[in-house]
């Protein structure tokens, strides 16, 4: 059998979903002249659409169209104000791919001015969780923080920002490399070629690239829809041993259909909804907080590195650079809230009228439950305490496509022919955005190199699957995000009582 790339192109391509998987394989799809005659859809549901046309549920942006309605899905992990963009990994094929990412970062015309290398402090407990995964990422950016930068990284002599990575010994160091007033965690080190990127922004810039490009080629490439149900027919390729389907597009919830030759599912947390992926990808809720700031606050904090303490979780990024309403960011990086959904599959799927249990993105995103709520102001309290009493301006969840090993999943479906999974980001895809879509399309035409294809194949199921095991998680295995908001009435009350929380 020929590889993919062998093979003619697709007539016809379905993107699903315009999230970071989403919107960087389109890109690249674009930019391929292999895929000049190939009609490319991107569908979500939150896709432009001419302000001229009707407002229907899958009504579309034109090519041409000057004057569109825009947005992005709130919720999806790619857009906040500040995501973390770090080469710090204990599996040195991470840390290798994302610096690559990195040196797109600095050099990218749109997306270095939303990129801000102001450092990252990676601490933890020494001998507790997490510290293994300190451990290892100090080792593996500290063998790469040479290349490409014109200088070798002397971290057994801890100093000032000129190396590249700086060992924090104690609380001591921290609180020095930090100059926030506080501290977090008991040792670890910085890494100063490391940092964070408005998220939003870059997502923005990446959406309007796709979106000229499209208009230039004179292509209709954005579908505003929902993806309801896969339509799937027996495949040619099956046989007795092996049953296998062939999907040709998919159904949107308001009835209509979008055929095409090759579907690429790029949901994140909601792709658990459209197939079964349970023990392979299912949602996560991650919890974060936003403290307000004042024009000199948030200059002073500015100077700060990004601090993730990996034996609790928990991480801050410091306030944006200019903005009309400055804040801290405080998060946890978790194995998260589950939220248990029960499905049924349409009668177009492979076990039609089945039902099954995964987790899901629940539609409550804010406010955070009090025992998040409890760990983000002790974590704001040991870290900057003279914000220790400033009320949060606002607190939401962020749902996770997570995976057992934190792996992405990027490969084709072993029994459905036309069907590529580019999902399971596991709370750290975002930082791959310049480079992301290229992979994906590496994988889709069979010429993956075989380290990323190892890491990111279709996994076996997971049994009894309750979070990402990758050495980076805090918190607790398993907790159910309905039985913690039952809680939130029972402390909301304790409070009202005057309790302190």
């Amino acid at each position: 059998m020929k590889a993919p790339s062998q093979q003619p192109a697709p007539s016809t391509i379905l993107v699903v979903g315009a999230g970071v998987f989403g919107l960087s394989t389109t890109l690249s799809l674009l930019l391929s002249p292999r895929y000049n005659s190939t009609r490319i859809t991107l569908l979500d549901s939150h896709a432009p659409i001419s302000t001229a046309t009707s407002h229907s549920e899958s009504s579309s942006a034109t090519a041409g169209d000057e004057d569109v309605e825009d947005s992005f899905n709130p919720h999806g992990a790619s857009v906040d104000t500040s995501r973390i963009v770090r080469a710090d990994y204990s599996n040195p094929i991470y840390t290798s791919l994302a610096s690559q990412a990195q040196e797109c970062w600095r050099s990218d015309d749109a997306l270095s001015k939303h990129y801000h290398e102001c450092g990252l402090a990676v601490v933890g407990s020494k001998g507790k969780s997490g510290w293994d995964y300190v451990e290892k990422s100090r080792i593996n950016v500290a063998e790469g923080s040479g290349k490409g930068t014109g200088r070798q990284s002397e971290e057994k002599e801890p100093g000032g920002k000129a190396e590249s990575v700086q060992v924090l010994e104690d609380a001591d160091a921290i609180r020095k490399a930090i100059d926030t007033g506080g501290d977090s965690g008991e040792a670890g080190y910085v890494n100063w070629r490391s940092g964070w990127a408005d998220a939003g922004a870059a997502m923005t810039e990446t959406r309007k690239k796709v979106t000229t490009l499209a208009r230039r080629q004179r292509r209709k490439l954005w579908k505003r829809g929902n993806a309801e149900r896969l339509l799937l027919t027996i495949s040619p390729t099956s046989s007795a041993s092996h049953s296998k389907q062939r999907i040709r597009g998919v159904g949107l919830a308001d009835g209509s259909e979008i055929q095409a030759e090759l579907v690429i599912l790029a949901l994140g947390a909601w792709s658990g909804g459209l197939l079964d992926l349970r023990g392979r990808v299912e949602a996560s809720g991650q919890v974060l907080a936003y403290v307000p700031l004042s024009s000199s606050e948030a200059q002073s904090l500015r100077k700060m590195p990004v601090l993730f303490n990996l034996g609790t979780g928990m991480f801050a990024i410091p306030p944006p650079r200019s903005s009309s309403n400055p804040h801290l960011k405080i998060a946890r990086h978790a194995y998260g809230y589950r939220n248990p959904t029960v499905i049924t599959d349409s009668a177009t799927s492979s076990s039609p009228g089945a039902s099954r249990t995964v987790s899901l993105p629940s539609s409550h995103f804010s406010p955070i439950p009090p025992e998040a709520e409890h760990e983000c102001r002790a974590f704001l309290t040991a870290l900057v305490p003279w914000l220790a009493d400033r009320a949060f301006e606002s607190s939401r969840l962020c749902w996770y496509a997570d995976t057992p090993e934190g792996n992405f999943l990027v490969d084709y479906h072993p029994d459905i022919d036309g069907l590529f999974l580019a999902t399971g980001d596991s709370g750290h895809a975002f930082k791959f955005l310049p480079i992301l879509g290229d992979e994906v399309l590496k994988a889709v035409e069979g010429r993956l190199e075989e380290d990323l294809r190892r890491c990111w194949v279709w996994p076996k199921e997971t049994k009894g699957f309750q979070g990402t095991e990758d050495g980076s998680r805090g918190g607790t295995r398993g907790t159910i995000l309905e039985e913690e908001m039952k809680r939130d009435l029972t402390m909301g009350q304790r409070r009202n009582d005057g309790s302190k929380l």
